[in-house]
C-alpha cells in the first residue's frame, strides 16, 4: 500500500469514527457516506473492516438499538421496519429483531399511550358532529404517520375512541 492510499485509508476511518460519534449507523449507511466523500472501493472495504474488528459496527446491534428507540418514540413495527430497510439493514436481521421485540409489545396499548402523552387523550366529548370528525381525524393521521396498522387503528376506534 503506497503512502497516498495509507492517508486515504486513515482519512476515512477518521470519518467513519467521527460519523459513529454522533450515532451507531449501520453498515450500508456508513459506506454509502464514505462514497459520498468518494473513497475508492478499497479503501471504503478497509474502513469497514476495521471498524467490525473494533466491535463499532454491527448491524444486528444497530437494528435492536434503532428499534428500542423508535419505539420509545411511538413508532409501530411497519414504520420501525421501513426505517432499518431505509437504513440498509438486511432483511433478516430485521425480522429476527422486530419479532423479539415487538412479540412483547402489545400495539394497541402502546397506540393508546401515546396518545395520552400527546394530548390526544382523553378526547372532548361536549363538541359538535363536525368538530368530533375533526377531532378522530387529527387521531387517525397521527397514528397513521407513526405506522399504525389500519386493523390497530380500527381496533382502537371500536374499543376506545
Amino acid at each position: 500500500m503506497d503512502e497516498d492510499c495509507k492517508k486515504n485509508l486513515e482519512k476515512g476511518k477518521e470519518y467513519a469514527l467521527y460519523l459513529l460519534g454522533y450515532r451507531d449507523r449501520s453498515k450500508n449507511e456508513i459506506v454509502k457516506k464514505l462514497k459520498e466523500k468518494n473513497y475508492d472501493k478499497e479503501v471504503i472495504e478497509e474502513v469497514i473492516y476495521y471498524l467490525e474488528e473494533k466491535n463499532l459496527l454491527d448491524d444486528q446491534k444497530f437494528a435492536k438499538e434503532w428499534a428500542n428507540y423508535s419505539i420509545k418514540k411511538g413508532f409501530s413495527r411497519k414504520r420501525v421496519e421501513q426505517e432499518l430497510r431505509k437504513k440498509g439493514v438486511e432483511e433478516e436481521i430485521i425480522t429476527n429483531t422486530l419479532n423479539t421485540i415487538f412479540s412483547r409489545i402489545d400495539e394497541e396499548k402502546m397506540a393508546l399511550e401515546i396518545l395520552e402523552r400527546k394530548g390526544y387523550l382523553p378526547l372532548k366529548v361536549n363538541l359538535d358532529k363536525k368538530e368530533k370528525l375533526k377531532q378522530l381525524s387529527r387521531i387517525l393521521r397521527f397514528l397513521y404517520s407513526r405506522g399504525f396498522s389500519y386493523s390497530t387503528v380500527e381496533k382502537l376506534i371500536k374499543n376506545y375512541l
